[in-house]
């Protein structure tokens, strides 16, 4: 239960960092 929720935190942190890159 704690890693389904895990994983989706991640990878919205990922994408934030990602886009942090772009601009």
């Amino acid at each position: 239960m704690l890693r389904t929720n895990y994983l989706p935190l991640h990878i919205m942190s990922f994408i934030s960092v990602f886009y942090s890159y772009l601009d």
